[in-house]
Formats: C-alpha cells, sequence, structure tokens
C-alpha cells in the first residue's frame, strides 16, 4: 500500500508540475498576444496615417499637375500690353543701367562696413567683460575657461556676472551721445 501511495503522490506531482508549466507557458503566450495585438494596433494607426498622407499627397500632385497646365495659358499674355514710349533711344536706358550698377557696387562696400563695425563693438563688449571678470577673479585662468570651461557652480556665478557686465557695456556702447 505504501508503494502505490508513494507512486501516486510522485505521479500526481508530476501531473502538477507539468500542469504549472503549461500554466507558466500560456501565460507567456497571453503576454506575446497582448504585445501582438498593440503592436496590431499601432501598425493599423500607422496604415491609417499613411494612407491619410498618400490622399493627401495625391490631392497636392492633382492641384500641382492642373497648376502647371494652366500655366502656359498665363503666361500667353505677358508684355503684350506694354506701351513703349514713341521716340525712346538707348541712351537714357544704359544711363539708368550704369547708375543701377554703379549703385550696386556700392552696397558690398556698405554692409562690409556694417558688418566691420558690429564686429568690433561686439568685440569690444566681449574684451570688456573679460577684463571685468578677470579683476574681479584673479584666480580664474581666462583661456582655461575658454577650452575647458569651469565646474557647474563657478559656470552659474560667472554667467550671472558676465550677464550683469554685458548688459552694462551694451547700454554704454549703444546709448545716445546726450543721454546719461
Amino acid at each position: 500500500m505504501v508503494i502505490i501511495g508513494q507512486a501516486i503522490h510522485k505521479t500526481s506531482q508530476a501531473y502538477f508540475s507539468e500542469i504549472e508549466k503549461l500554466r507558466s507557458e500560456r501565460d507567456k503566450l497571453l503576454a506575446d498576444a497582448e504585445k501582438q495585438e498593440k503592436l496590431l494596433e499601432k501598425l493599423r494607426d500607422n496604415k491609417t496615417n499613411l494612407a491619410s498622407q498618400v490622399k493627401e499627397n495625391e490631392e497636392f500632385h492633382q492641384k500641382w499637375e492642373k497648376r502647371m497646365a494652366e500655366e502656359p495659358n498665363s503666361r500667353k499674355d505677358v508684355g503684350r500690353n506694354v506701351e513703349v514710349p514713341m521716340g525712346s533711344d538707348d541712351v537714357p536706358v544704359i544711363a539708368t543701367l550704369g547708375a543701377l550698377a554703379t549703385s550696386l557696387n556700392t552696397l558690398p562696400k556698405k554692409f562690409s562696413e556694417k558688418t566691420n563695425q558690429e564686429t568690433r563693438e561686439a568685440t569690444a563688449c566681449v574684451s570688456y567683460s573679460l577684463a571685468c571678470v578677470k579683476w574681479n577673479h584673479p584666480n580664474i585662468d581666462i583661456p582655461q575657461v575658454i577650452e575647458g570651461g569651469l565646474p557647474d557652480d563657478k559656470q552659474e556665478e560667472l554667467v550671472e556676472e558676465m550677464s550683469e557686465t554685458g548688459k552694462s557695456m551694451a547700454n554704454a556702447l549703444y546709448a545716445s551721445p546726450g543721454s546719461p
């Protein structure tokens, strides 16, 4: 009897362990199925978005083709209604083109001068700010700070000071001659 009881006990343990394995496998499969459902839902959303984008693209393409088909018709009459002045000669046109070319030649020079002036002012502001920082913090190595930076706590303090110094310098540079 004891042997039969032990055999039944071992058999039931084997069945229960097999049942537990099957349950854990079922749980894994259910979890995988949930992931697959979520992925499928995401793919459906992507498909819907792509379909709407394709539709918008097709509508845009149709509008573009229609517009391009109308373009030659809209250019047909360009210049037909322009009145040519009587007795015109080429001298005023050439003189106007010459004046235009001369004024165009001066534009790069003016732009260059303005850029140089702004660069000089910015350099002066930065130099002044760095000089003030060096004056207030003689232990700071400015070239090292420029190349490698500072610890975070020093950075915040220095940034605040640079901001205040820069504002006062900018106010001094851009103040009108008669203002205090």
